[in-house]
């Protein structure tokens, strides 16, 4: 069976986990930042390690995350990121409970 889950973490870092068989698969990794942001490190495995992610950062009660990482426009334009030149931003109000 597969899992995603929360590291805890000691510092600022925000970590999900894919595991299955207590083996891990991938991580998604952010750093909130102390002005109220959220910055996105990495995605793992796309898209769906990229909503957990999301999802883990706007329980902490952040809404603005940005990801300078342009390699991963692909995926980000799909988690529904705007492209502000030298890095993307997505403002998580609403985002999960406007519906699939």
């Amino acid at each position: 069976m597969i899992e995603i889950h929360r590291l805890n973490t000691l510092n600022n870092e925000i970590i999900m986990e894919m595991t299955e068989d207590g083996q891990i698969i991938c991580q998604a990794k952010a750093i909130s930042n102390t002005d109220g942001t959220a910055e996105i490190i990495s995605l793992g495995t796309g898209y769906d390690m990229g909503k957990a992610l999301l999802n883990a950062i706007d329980l902490m009660g952040i809404k603005d995350v940005f990801c300078k990482d342009l390699t991963l426009k692909n995926v980000l334009t799909a988690l529904k990121f705007k492209d502000a030149g030298d890095r993307f931003v997505l403002n998580l109000e609403g985002y999960f409970t406007g519906g699939c």
